[in-house]
């Protein structure tokens, strides 16, 4: 683990680690900001959720390659 990644660790603040938004223009979706995560979560999340059926869309994109912040948006039926 680098030093660069405890320290952000460190400073990482429980209650504000993932942020839920629901979105307006989109029927029955959510959008999750899950802080200090990156490609290796988002995939394995979005995989696991388009196994359900009650799952229309799953996706996520990490907004800026600087920024450790991860965005799921889900869409359920």
């Amino acid at each position: 683990m680098s030093q660069d990644f405890r320290l952000k660790l460190s400073r990482r603040n429980e209650d504000k680690y993932m942020k839920i938004i629901e979105a307006d223009k989109m029927k029955n979706s959510v959008t999750y900001k899950i802080e200090l995560e990156d490609h290796t979560l988002g995939d394995l999340v979005r995989i696991f959720l388009l196994k359900n059926d009650e799952v229309k869309f799953a996706g996520y994109r990490l907004p800026h390659p600087l920024e450790d912040i991860l965005e799921i948006k889900v869409q359920t039926n």
